[in-house]
């Protein structure tokens, strides 16, 4: 794919912006590129006081341009903590798109 041989950090900017984000290296210790968008979370607009944090990518269950990435949410509100819609992690796909 765009990044063979090198190495792709994803990453939940600023950690707990909603920003899932990547960052792009020649080796596993940087130094990494600026930040890249590529999903911006809404289960704050969803929930009450709900934000969301740990980002990853999943490279084992990835293939080459189709990348697996999970995310977390939780609450600050005491009163949402009943609600169990909150509390499982969500996975995205996001895939390569080579402009000709």
């Amino acid at each position: 794919g765009l990044f063979a041989g090198k190495y792709m950090l994803v990453v939940m900017e600023d950690t707990l912006s909603g920003k899932v984000s990547y960052a792009i290296a020649d080796t596993p210790t940087g130094p990494f590129s600026e930040y890249h968008l590529l999903y911006q979370t809404i289960e704050h607009t969803l929930y009450n006081g709900a934000y969301t944090y740990n980002a990853k990518m999943h490279a084992h269950l990835s293939e080459s341009g189709n990348y697996l990435i999970s995310y977390n949410v939780n609450t600050s509100n005491f009163s949402a903590l009943a609600n169990v819609n909150i509390y499982h992690p969500r996975f995205i796909r996001v895939r390569e798109v080579l402009q000709p």
